[in-house]
């Protein structure tokens, strides 16, 4: 759902404002898709955790493990 260069932006501040993320990087865009690389602090566990307590990011039902969604 990154539609808008708002959007974009949102994800990127979000994810590089997270104390179990020590870096990002887009690795592809495909349309509305963003895929990023995360280098971790802690591993996907901690990331996960992370996320379902904020509210920007929602987990994407059906998905890999670590596939998330832009809150709307």
């Amino acid at each position: 759902g990154v539609r808008t260069l708002a959007a974009y932006a949102r994800i990127n501040e979000y994810l590089n404002s997270l104390t179990s993320v020590m870096d990002v990087q887009v690795e592809q865009l495909t349309g509305s898709q963003v895929q990023y690389s995360l280098q971790l602090n802690g591993g996907l566990q901690g990331l996960t955790r992370t996320v379902s307590i904020g509210t920007v990011l929602e987990p994407v039902a059906g998905e890999v493990s670590g596939s998330y969604r832009l809150r709307q």
